[in-house]
């Protein structure tokens, strides 16, 4: 019983064509940062990076007790990945998320 959420980086490639080797290292570890720092507050929730401009976000739901809790939950960190996503790199994502 799980849920995921696939999420795509708007842009990625025009945020670094201009970046060096240091500075693409830099920007991807500050991503992940993003993402797990949100994935915390919810300890049902792992982050996993597909690729350098999508990762996914999977919702163990073995302890859930309903779909509606689930997908609050599962809202509740991307919502604050969006926006910290557009705070800090000024980039949308764009969000798919399974049923359970």
């Amino acid at each position: 019983r799980n849920m995921l959420a696939v999420c795509e980086m708007h842009d990625y490639y025009l945020a670094v064509e201009k970046m060096d080797e240091k500075g693409i290292f830099t920007f991807h570890q500050f991503i992940e940062h993003l993402w797990k720092e949100a994935a915390l507050k919810v300890p049902e929730i792992f982050p996993v990076k597909i690729e350098d401009r999508r990762y996914c976000l999977v919702l163990s739901c073995r302890s859930i007790l309903s779909i509606g809790n689930a997908q609050r939950l599962m809202e509740s960190v991307l919502s604050e990945i969006r926006s910290n996503m557009l705070r800090f790199l000024n980039m949308t994502i764009s969000i798919s998320i399974s049923s359970m």
